[in-house]
């Protein structure tokens, strides 16, 4: 038996909502502005013995968000309410039950400097050094509670300074943080008009408790130096972190120091785009407090540098990013294929493939690394290729081949070399019957000779523009399991609010944000998401 009294929380933040908002109409020009945004995911579980789904006590899950921001001239103010009654599976279970006002700030911003005090989110370059920001679909929130100054020293020099602790479910981690940051627009100082060109240079300092032990530093300190060029069609970004001996529970102990390089050169011009990403990774793990692990504590951010793929099948093995040691990268080119050719058609066409290809790094004889050389394994490799037309007014597809192999042995199990290896053939149709009615249909096809061997997926989902749409769709595995994977929902917007709703099966395995990913148990039951901002 569900314990409805649970949804007292949602309910009362909607109805704070309706308060607020009745009111805010008013207050916006004499008073300044006020503004908000309430977030609802819940989901009601069953028992599925087929799929061996993880039924909590409560059969039933809740994670609420509730945002409040205030604005007046050149200051800003905002508290975030956040209730989890209890949490949904496969979130950490410091969560469950939790209600709390989980962060809260007060900032002042001009042309030339600003402060904030309490929580805030920041990045630095690409984040590799540091990022504080939040994924609420992944249970990721590393804003820091403390203080961030920054301010235009000249024209063309802004400088950064911030410490604080991280935020730790509801609470903070032990260890703190201080960062410095400084950013110098080169182009800019010698006025070259046709060449953007910035370079800078960051800090961090992860200070947590002396452990006794003193081979475990108290300290520890992470730099980067990263540029910024672009110039006409061309593009180059580059960027290296090194970082101190930090031996920790994930990288078990290891006292060497880490080190990361990113590079992306780029190519764009009207019908044409290319892009390259190498990257290679060091034991460069960061985290606020030595025993954090998964995605708890995390001071930089390490993304896959993979496709985010927006198919089923092709997601059914991600890629992580792997901190301890990689080297690859990823090369991207887009075409626009002209009209009046036989790829192109009379309205032309598009045309995208990437290739990705990550490996373990090489050691020596005296167990250090070469730089630039790549060890043995396999870790990931993905070859893609989408071809996209618009037939006529009412008809576009999109086809789809994705080749991929993920070592699951090293990846996941840790017991040596075991390669999944797939191919995966995906068919996308838009129909449209008027400017607002559309029919759009998925089907995939994925084989392959290891683990649970062929899957098929279909989709079909109507939609009624700007308002309600409906879906049915149904992942099967008949190489291996026999079992579906089926959903069905919906969902209607109107303005800034927005209600979906879908009941069915959910398979176990990794939900991936931007590249970042966290295990998620089996699940059947009914979903429901509600979005309000005002």
């Amino acid at each position: 038996m569900i314990d409805f009294k649970k949804w007292q929380t949602v309910c009362c933040c909607l109805l704070l909502i309706g308060l607020i908002n009745s009111s805010a109409a008013i207050a916006q020009n004499k008073y300044g502005r006020l503004s908000g945004s309430f977030y609802h995911s819940g989901i009601i579980y069953q028992d599925d013995s087929k799929t061996n789904a993880v039924v909590p006590d409560d059969k039933f899950g809740s994670n609420n968000y509730l945002k409040l921001d205030y604005q007046f001239r050149k200051w800003s103010a905002g508290v975030q309410f956040e209730a989890f009654t209890p949490a949904l599976i496969g979130y950490p279970f410091e969560f469950s039950n939790k209600k709390a006002l989980a962060t809260r700030y007060l900032s002042f911003d001009s042309q030339k400097w600003g402060a904030t005090i309490g929580h805030f989110y920041e990045q630095l370059g690409s984040g590799l050094l540091l990022r504080a920001y939040e994924e609420r679909t992944l249970g990721i929130n590393t804003a820091i509670d403390g203080a961030r100054i920054w301010a235009d020293v000249l024209p063309f020099v802004r400088v950064k300074a911030m410490g604080g602790n991280q935020r730790k479910f509801m609470d903070e981690t032990e260890g703190k943080l201080l960062a410095t940051d400084i950013d110098l627009d080169i182009a800019k100082a010698l006025k070259w008009n046709d060449l953007s060109w910035q370079m800078a240079a960051s800090m961090v300092r992860k200070s947590e408790d002396y452990t006794g032990n003193l081979n475990v530093p108290e300290e520890v300190d992470a730099f980067s130096v990263r540029s910024t060029n672009s110039w006409k069609n061309w593009s180059l970004d580059a960027e290296y972190v090194w970082k101190d001996r930090d031996p920790v529970l994930v990288n078990q102990g290891d006292n060497k120091k880490g080190n990361a390089l990113l590079i992306t050169p780029g190519y764009s011009k009207k019908g044409l785009g290319v892009s390259l990403n190498f990257r290679r990774l060091e034991n460069i793990d960061f985290r606020s407090e030595r025993g954090a692990s998964g995605l708890l504590g995390m001071i930089n951010y390490i993304p896959a540098l993979t496709k985010q793929h927006k198919y089923a099948l092709a997601n059914l093995y991600p890629y992580g990013a792997q901190a301890k040691g990689e080297i690859g990268g990823q090369f991207d080119i887009y075409y626009q294929l002209k009209k009046g050719t036989f790829l192109g058609g009379k309205r032309g066409a598009k045309l995208a493939i990437n290739f990705s290809h990550y490996k373990n790094l090489k050691y020596d004889e005296n167990g250090d690394t070469y730089f630039l050389k790549s060890g043995r394994n396999l870790l990931f490799s993905d070859f893609n290729m989408e071809y996209i037309r618009k037939w006529n007014k009412k008809v576009k597809t999109t086809f789809a081949y994705v080749n991929q192999t993920y070592n699951k042995g090293i990846l996941e199990d840790h017991a040596g070399d075991y390669k999944i290896k797939s191919n995966i053939l995906i068919a996308d149709v838009l129909y449209k019957f008027t400017r607002k009615k559309a029919l759009r249909m998925e089907v995939q096809h994925l084989w392959s000779e290891q683990a649970d061997k062929n899957w098929m997926y279909g989709l079909a989902e109507m939609n009624w523009a700007p308002r309600w749409s409906v879906y049915l769709s149904d992942m099967y595995n008949y190489g291996k399991t026999e079992r579906h994977y089926y959903q069905v929902g919906g969902s209607y917007s109107a303005n800034s609010f927005r209600f979906q709703a879908g009941y069915g099966r959910n398979r176990a395995g990794l939900q991936c944000v931007g590249g970042v990913c966290r295990y998620v148990p089996a699940y059947t039951g009914l979903s429901m998401q509600l979005e309000w901002s005002f």
